[in-house]
């Protein structure tokens, strides 16, 4: 497969990933274009798509987090302000009488501050250990991801552009 090729899989995947496909699309389609669509949406490849993903954004967080050399603990505390000064006027009815009554406001502030945390030794040890252990899996999750994408790309791209399509909806 040359690059144009596969650079044109790669744009038709964007293209139509935004949007759900029929079958008239299908059988527009070239057999690579279908077999890519099909695959990109089959529930193994999106399995190991969503695990890469979380791998990444793991380790990524920690990068940032040893690169900063600290973190940032949010801390909020919720007040509620009973101001006697405002009322809320409204009117009731009761029996055949109108009459108006008043009652406090009550307001709900919510403030928070950031605190800064620099990270010990120990705790740089601790994410450079856990990185050191996901960054394997990741990789494990690219390559199952390929596989799968492989395997399922492999027995897709000779399909009709009706059994393609019946895959992809199922």
């Amino acid at each position: 497969m040359n690059i144009k090729n596969i650079t044109l899989i790669i744009t038709s995947t964007f293209f139509l990933a935004g949007c759900g496909a029929t079958l008239q699309d299908f059988q527009k389609m070239t057999p690579t274009e279908r077999a890519s669509k099909t695959c990109s949406n089959d529930p193994v490849v999106r399995h190991h798509k969503n695990n890469e993903r979380a791998y990444f954004t793991e380790v990524a967080g920690i990068e940032t987090l040893l690169m900063n050399g600290y973190k940032t603990i949010q801390n909020c505390t919720t007040t509620i302000i009973d101001d006697r000064n405002v009322y809320r006027y409204g009117v009731v009815l009761e029996a055949d009488r109108e009459y108006t009554r008043t009652e406090p406001k009550k307001k709900i502030i919510q403030r928070c501050s950031n605190k800064i945390i620099p990270l010990t030794n120990y705790a740089v040890d601790k994410y450079e250990i856990r990185k050191n252990d996901l960054l394997p899996m990741l990789k494990d999750a690219k390559k199952r991801k390929q596989d799968a994408f492989d395997s399922c790309f492999n027995g897709v791209v000779d399909m009709s552009p009706e059994k393609a399509f019946g895959y992809y909806k199922n």
